[in-house]
């Protein structure tokens, strides 16, 4: 092996990253990919409770017990399909509150930051949606999401499909449920979403090369589809043997991002994401 290609490994070895949510959909994923090349220290709710903990404690555990980290990301949140939405206090703290004092801290210590945000910060009323598009949800869920938005972070805005380690509410896990049965597919909600996978081996990118931004960025699947497009999809690549009616809900959503900036993550199409969505675990 090449002496600069064992000098990479070393370095990618003792290169520390701090993974706030991995046992939700998006973190465990995010934990596989970065696992293999990084130490990856994770947070869970046992070392800090996001809801209940003082942010000192926070601090203190930062300070205390992760020195050298190069880079803390932050995949917790909380979505309407685990938490009722009058809960607003909750919303509002794990949302909106948390991801400003990680900015705080990372300022702080010295780390580099990437936040995930939602395309839900949007009705869906338009769609097409670039970044200095004005948020229009009014949602608590889209509310809370867009107040956690720091500045000065590496702000990812996408929205996410994969499989998951615990609730299992998620689109394709609710569709690997109904097997068997018949179901709906809206022909008019249109989506351009990224598989968790993808935005894994992205995040992944953003730490090795170095593509930092400050500010949010879109990502998203280079064509919209809609709900029963992406469910077909599934049903095929799943084996599901779904019978899928093409139905059209009473409003239509179109929450399809864009972007000011040119990205060069040469992200696949929907159907080939979900190929290797399907494939990852089975590997």
């Amino acid at each position: 092996m090449h002496l600069n290609s064992i000098l990479l490994l070393v370095i990618y070895y003792f290169m520390k990253i701090i993974l706030f949510g991995s046992t939700g959909m998006l973190g465990n994923y995010v934990y596989k990919v970065l696992v293999e090349k990084y130490k990856v220290i994770t947070i869970t709710r046992k070392e800090f409770d996001i809801e209940n903990d003082l942010w000192s404690k926070l601090d203190s555990l930062l300070q205390k017990e992760y020195n050298d980290v190069h880079t803390l990301i932050n995949c917790a949140g909380i979505i309407p399909q685990n938490c009722p939405t009058s809960d607003y206090r909750k919303y509002i703290r794990i949302n909106t509150l948390f991801p400003h004092k990680l900015q705080e801290l990372s300022t702080k210590y010295n780390y580099k930051f990437i936040h995930i945000t939602t395309d839900c910060v949007y009705d869906g009323q338009k769609g097409n949606y670039i970044e200095t598009d004005l948020h229009s949800e009014k949602g608590i869920y889209g509310v809370s999401k867009s107040l956690g938005e720091p500045e000065d972070a590496c702000i990812i805005r996408t929205s996410i499909i994969g499989e998951e380690l615990f609730n299992k509410k998620s689109l394709l896990e609710w569709l690997i449920s109904q097997q068997n049965k018949e179901i709906n597919g809206y022909a008019n909600h249109i989506w351009n979403g990224v598989s968790c996978l993808t935005l894994a081996e992205i995040i992944k990118d953003i730490i090795e090369k170095n593509l930092f931004w400050r500010g949010v960025r879109h990502i998203y699947s280079p064509s919209s589809v809609s709900k029963y497009d992406l469910c077909a999809f599934i049903n095929e690549i799943y084996k599901l043997n779904l019978t899928i009616e093409k139905v059209n809900d009473k409003s239509n959503i179109d929450r399809s991002l864009n972007s000011n900036y040119a990205m060069n993550f040469n992200i696949k199409n929907m159907e080939n994401q979900i190929i290797d969505l399907f494939n990852y675990y089975k590997l």
